[in-house]
């Protein structure tokens, strides 16, 4: 009996003893992964897309208001090549007069210094040549100022020397408005002689300058294409086929992104 007595202190002070001794099981918490969200493209300053190619055609069809007849002034572009085209017709007669031009354009986010060569043809009137300085102020797909400085090299009418003349200036404002919509504002001279000015809209179908993406644009303004002056008493030589016209004109234009 006395040995059992003693058993029963002994095995309770064993109890604690093995309970410590048991192991204990402990989880760690998940790690919290943190995914970088990129923040949206500028609207106004967006990077310059490396790599990419843009398409445009822009044409601005108009009735002559002066008489019969109808005009254009179109330009199309391949990159940073312009290859303005007027064309005219009143009456009977129909003139054109072009400006196709190759060149090549340094540029970035924010700008673009570029020069480009060609031809001048003129249905009613000798061509030449055509050079051309380009610059852009501001992101291409953003907020940005843009003008262009063309040189024609052709002959005189009335003394047949080589001159090298300013030909046109184009300046064209774009403004963003929301990441779909920017408001366009162009005008242009041209001492061969044709002008325009328009105000309209772009709309893009997609983020703005990505590949494959197309932007539409529409506008109103006016225009007016002179491929030869009327009759003149002075002239050397003898005349015929005067082509002008003048009035409102409908923009409407497309830019692919490739």
């Amino acid at each position: 009996m006395g040995a059992v007595g003693t058993s029963g202190p002994a095995a309770a002070a064993d109890g604690p003893v093995a309970a410590a001794d048991a192991p204990v099981e402990t989880r760690a918490a998940p790690a919290t992964e943190t995914v970088a969200v990129p923040a949206p493209p500028s609207l106004f300053m967006p990077p310059l897309r490396r790599g990419s190619t843009r398409a445009t055609a822009t044409l601005r069809p108009f009735f002559n208001m002066a008489g019969p007849g109808w005009g254009a002034i179109n330009d199309f572009a391949l990159e940073h090549y312009l290859s303005p085209l007027a064309v005219a017709a009143g009456g009977s007669s129909t003139g054109v007069i072009s400006h196709a031009r190759l060149g090549g354009a340094f540029a970035t986010d924010l700008l673009e210094l570029g020069l480009s060569f060609g031809g001048r043809f003129q249905r009613f009137g000798e061509g030449g040549f055509s050079l051309s300085a380009g610059l852009r102020l501001g992101a291409l797909d953003g907020l940005s100022f843009r003008a262009d400085l063309t040189y024609a090299i052709v002959r005189n009418y009335y003394t047949g020397r080589v001159i090298v003349p300013v030909s046109s200036l184009l300046a064209a404002l774009e403004i963003p408005l929301h990441p779909a919509l920017s408001l366009v504002v162009e005008a242009a001279f041209s001492f061969d002689a044709w002008l325009f000015a328009n105000v309209g809209a772009k709309h893009h179908l997609g983020p703005r300058g990505a590949p494959g993406t197309w932007s539409v644009r529409g506008g109103l303004g006016i225009a007016w294409v002179l491929d030869r002056f009327p009759c003149q008493y002075s002239d050397p030589r003898p005349c015929e086929n005067a082509a002008w016209a003048t009035g409102p004109t409908v923009v409407v234009g497309v830019d692919r992104r490739f």
